[in-house]
């Protein structure tokens, strides 16, 4: 298997946009979204596969709540570093939450 996380194509198109999470070991990754629903899940992956920007997505625990922090379990998604400008811009287009490192 490569190990080399796929860049998108030229035209924006890519084969298969959702990567296996096993790509994070050798490759530099950035987090841009973390979904807290299956429903945003779902929307930002039709985004991403829209956009022909390769993503890998895994579950996590983080910190929610206001006044009551309490943990959760969300949908983390993460590009290469190469295309995490890219990422943005529709993400920010469709009022996606970006998350910045």
């Amino acid at each position: 298997m490569d190990k080399e996380f796929p860049s998108s194509n030229r035209d924006g198109t890519a084969t298969s946009t959702r990567q296996p999470a096993a790509l994070f070991d050798e490759v530099e990754v950035a987090l841009v979204h973390i979904a807290s629903t299956l429903r945003g899940a779902l929307k930002l992956e039709a985004v991403l596969s829209e956009s022909g920007i390769p993503y890998a997505v895994e579950t996590d625990s983080y910190l929610g709540g206001l006044l009551f922090r309490t943990q959760r379990t969300g949908a983390f998604f993460y590009v290469s570093d190469a295309d995490a400008d890219r990422t943005r811009a529709p993400m920010t287009a469709r009022r996606f939450k970006v998350h910045y490192e």
